[in-house]
């Protein structure tokens, strides 16, 4: 489909608690605008409810424009993950919450979930949100999990962003992951990133932080 076709896959996602019921509800949307080249994909998905210390994998079958489905659990997921691993090339809108992509950010073990919670973060500006991501970026052991949490912050813009990327700027170690770093506080045109940028340039290790 991907090879001979065009286009890919174009999801939204949506997700829904029912805690009368026990029971946890996903709704896929395929997007894309059907002609003679792009139809409807037909693909599995793979999925993932977290409760406790608990992994539940279902593998969807997704065949029409839109699909729904529906799991009981003992109690609501700690966090969801769709597309578990990257499988499927396409394009993903799903937010099922700050409270669960905080969690996803913080436990899960799937590194590109940590990148899928990192980006769709972003539209979040709460303080809760800025410090469950400064945090991450602190423990967060795969630098390019790192990255993707300084672009969010970088893009986020509040003071609180800023603050967490100048604190972790010394903290974090892999290069790649501090010129990201370096490149976040570019969005923040003030006196700090400028005294920040300047200790990079005379003092960082890294030519690769100091070029940025």
């Amino acid at each position: 489909q991907w090879i001979f076709k065009a286009g890919h896959p174009d999801v939204k996602a949506t997700f829904e608690w029912n805690e009368e019921k026990k029971q946890a509800k996903f709704a896929f949307t395929q997007q894309q605008k059907p002609d003679e080249w792009i139809g409807i994909f037909r693909f599995p998905l793979m999925i993932k409810l977290v409760t406790g210390e608990h992994e539940d994998f279902h593998e969807l079958e997704i065949d029409s424009a839109e699909k729904n489905f529906t799991f009981v659990s003992k109690e609501k997921p700690k966090f969801v993950s769709i597309n578990v691993g990257n499988t499927i090339l396409g394009s993903w809108d799903f937010n099922p919450g700050r409270d669960l992509l905080i969690a996803q950010l913080k436990e899960d073990k799937d590194v590109m979930g940590r990148v899928f919670a990192a980006r769709t973060l972003t539209k979040d500006h709460s303080r809760a949100c800025v410090d469950a991501l400064g945090e991450a970026l602190e423990r967060e052991k795969f630098w390019g999990v790192q990255v993707e949490i300084a672009e969010t912050l970088g893009q986020i813009g509040s003071a609180r962003a800023q603050d967490c990327l100048l604190k972790n700027l010394e903290r974090v170690k892999h290069p790649h992951a501090r010129k990201s770093i370096v490149r976040a506080l570019g969005y923040f045109k003030n006196e700090a990133t400028v005294e920040a940028c300047e200790k990079v340039l005379k003092n960082d290790v890294s030519p690769l932080c100091q070029y940025e």
